[in-house]
């Protein structure tokens, strides 16, 4: 199966799963870090990349 080939959900997790030794444990994935103005509390406005894939 190539690397870039586009997989369904289901299939995908399948196939990770699979890589996987243990059947027990946790995967974290850590989010954007919140930005705030200098001296402030205030959150700068969340901006998403128009050119996601």
């Amino acid at each position: 199966m190539a690397v870039t080939q586009r997989l369904p959900t289901r299939q995908n997790v399948n196939k990770v799963l699979d890589n996987f030794g243990p059947q027990e444990g946790l995967i974290y994935l850590a989010g954007q870090v919140v930005q705030e103005r200098d001296d402030t509390d205030v959150e700068l406005a969340f901006r998403q990349e128009s050119n996601f894939l």
